[in-house]
């Protein structure tokens, strides 16, 4: 079975010559299958299977009670998924590279978009825009955005206005964060941050993360063990991609109810909501599972599965 098509966008299944898929598979596109590949019975194949390699997927079942009635009811919901997502790690400037993945996720519609980098690799900066993606790149051009590590988002809003300072990413001195996906719990997370001190500049979602990322690192944790806080206090439905202050060789991902894409290149690393985003910066990648969370260096990544433990 090829699936390419999710019910909003059509996708492409390429499968090479002399290429065996065992019965009861499924291809998940966009997915390439390489020339003389085996596919094992019963495989769900969601990445590249390179050139006769053989190839088993038979994850374990998982599920999220209610989600599919909640998104046929909900405008918010079926927004979430349009949003785009890209990250680099790199050893050179990842702006323009980061503009080219989010123009490759025009296609699933949007009100805004922007870029975060960590200038110098300490400082955050950022440069956002309402409306179409020109007007970041018109941003862009008249105020520049160094870095090696970068994350860029296209937004359609669900908690606030299409407006600049609704629109991703979001930040702190310390943190920036792109996020797709709705955090149902944030009112009561936002509520407990503000009696803390933590003062909110937009009507968004995504900056509770930001702040309860950032309110985990002002207690003394690092970055890491910062996002594996945050994350395991959010309810819902989401993908996110984070950079923090002083870490040039540090982005985190995580993925609970939308996808996510790690992507493997030369002395680089990304992240992407789709492939779509990642297809000019590589060809080798991989989904992460339901409930992942992914820490990447220019050359490594560390994935570890909803219960803590790493995955091989």
């Amino acid at each position: 079975i090829t699936c390419n098509y999710d019910g909003y966008f059509k996708y492409h299944t390429d499968i090479g010559e002399g290429a065996f898929i065992g019965s009861n598979s499924a291809l998940v596109a966009p997915v390439n299958i390489g020339d003389g590949a085996i596919i094992g019975a019963g495989s769900v194949i969601t990445s590249v299977v390179e050139n006769d390699a053989l190839a088993i997927a038979r994850g374990k079942q998982r599920q999220l009670g209610g989600w599919a009635a909640k998104f046929r009811d909900d405008k918010k919901a079926k927004k979430m998924i349009m949003c785009g997502i890209i990250g680099i790690i790199s050893g050179s400037n990842v702006a323009d590279r980061i503009v080219e993945g989010l123009r490759r996720l025009e296609y699933r519609g949007y009100d805004s978009a922007g870029v975060a980098t960590l200038f110098d690799g300490n400082t955050i900066d950022r440069r956002r825009a309402k409306g179409k993606l020109i007007n970041l790149e018109n941003e862009l051009e008249s105020r520049a955005l160094p870095g090696f590590v970068g994350i860029g988002h296209t937004r359609w809003a669900t908690h606030g206005e299409p407006t600049v300072a609704n629109a991703h990413p979001h930040a702190s001195e310390k943190v920036a964060v792109v996020h797709n996906g709705i955090i149902e719990n944030f009112r009561e997370l936002r509520e407990k941050l503000s009696t803390k001190g933590h003062s909110f500049n937009t009507q968004t979602d995504t900056e509770t993360i930001v702040h309860l990322i950032t309110d985990f690192i002002d207690q003394g944790l690092n970055a890491r063990d910062a996002a594996k806080a945050a994350l395991s206090e959010l309810e819902g439905a989401f993908a996110l991609a984070i950079i923090f202050e002083g870490e040039e060789d540090l982005m985190i991902g995580a993925r609970r109810g939308s996808p996510l894409v790690l992507g493997y290149g030369d002395g680089e690393m990304y992240l992407g909501s789709d492939a779509i985003a990642l297809s000019h910066l590589t060809d080798k990648i991989s989904y992460l599972d339901e409930g992942d969370r992914v820490e990447i260096s220019r050359n490594s990544a560390q994935v570890f599965d909803e219960n803590g433990a790493e995955v091989d």
